[in-house]
């Protein structure tokens, strides 16, 4: 019952993550309007959950990991003991608030960046990128083959 109880919640923590993703690459940058479409009602606990999976989201720089997402669980389930009314769950939501509107914001920028790239050059690597992850609505990554040249992964 716990094995299901744990992919259940992997499984819905990567959604929220996809949600963010799918927000961020569509350069709809209110950070309000993700937390309305990741949260039901606003209590801390889900704005919690809410903030560590833009944090997570905002930091990727390849499709999310299987340790992303134990990580992120691990980093909720330290907060599973504390009242949602106590100072010290207060500090720990502000504070990953505080990162994710900070990782949406340098997210933000990285993207239009990417999309100025585009805009001056459509063969730019960061042009190229910009358009493959908008697309995708997620990071791509760069495999690397035996010669040590680079190529995107789609």
């Amino acid at each position: 019952m716990k094995l299901f109880e744990s992919y259940f919640k992997r499984q819905k923590f990567k959604n929220i993550v996809a949600k963010v993703n799918e927000y961020i690459y569509s350069e709809r940058f209110e950070m309000k309007n993700i937390l309305q479409a990741i949260t039901t009602n606003f209590r801390d606990d889900e704005l919690f959950r809410a903030y560590v999976a833009i944090e997570v989201a905002t930091k990727l720089t390849e499709p999310l990991s299987k340790q992303d997402v134990i990580y992120a669980l691990e980093v909720i389930a330290s907060t599973e003991h504390f009242s949602y009314d106590s100072d010290h769950f207060k500090k720990l939501l502000l504070k990953h608030k505080t990162n994710a509107e900070n990782n949406w914001k340098e997210k933000a920028e990285f993207i239009m960046n990417g999309k100025q790239k585009r805009k001056k050059d459509k063969y730019s690597y960061e042009g190229a990128i910009y358009d493959l992850e908008k697309t995708k609505k997620s990071p791509v990554q760069l495999k690397k083959e035996r010669n040590g040249k680079g190529f995107l992964e789609i």
